[in-house]
C-alpha cells in the first residue's frame, strides 16, 4: 500500500505496462496469408481449418490497403 496525493492505494501490479505480452509459445505457429478481398476472408479461414481442424487457435484479419484484408490464423501443434 502507498500514499497518492494522501490517499491510501495499491501498489500497482509488477507485471502491467507496457511489455509484458506472453510471446506465442514453442508449441504455436503464426501463418499469414497475402492479403486477400473481403470475399475471399472466409474461403481462407475455412481452408485453413480445414487443413488443421482444432489446432487453430486464432484467427486476426486486419484490413489493408484498397479493400485488401491480411489473414493470420495461429495454429497450436
Amino acid at each position: 500500500m502507498s500514499r497518492i496525493d494522501g490517499s491510501l492505494h495499491d501498489s500497482p501490479c509488477a507485471n502491467t505496462g507496457p511489455g509484458t505480452a506472453i510471446p506465442p509459445s514453442t508449441c504455436e505457429e503464426i501463418h499469414t496469408v497475402d492479403p486477400v478481398p473481403l470475399y475471399l476472408v472466409p474461403q481462407v479461414v475455412t481452408a485453413w481449418v480445414k487443413r488443421h481442424g482444432r489446432a487453430v487457435s486464432e484467427v486476426h484479419v486486419k484490413r489493408g490497403g484498397r479493400h485488401m484484408y491480411a489473414v493470420s490464423v495461429v495454429v497450436r501443434e
